[in-house]
């Protein structure tokens, strides 16, 4: 359940910023856009994650493997 949502929001917002970016700066529009999604993925959609708090102690490196 988690990484299909994790997914189909990082695709959301992947084809938005296309979107909006592509006519306005062309191709270095459609690397941006990639670099936001990706960026979305990683940084903000775990907050949304059930338990955010330890997926973002996990992420950033700082809780202890079990």
């Amino acid at each position: 359940g988690w990484i299909l949502a994790l997914s189909a929001g990082t695709v959301v917002v992947n084809v938005s910023a296309n979107f909006w970016l592509i006519p306005r700066f062309g191709p270095m529009g459609a690397a941006w856009a990639g670099v936001v999604a990706w960026g979305a993925s990683a940084l903000v959609f775990p907050w949304c994650a059930p338990g955010p708090a330890k997926s973002m102690l996990v992420w950033c490196g700082l809780a202890k493997s079990a």
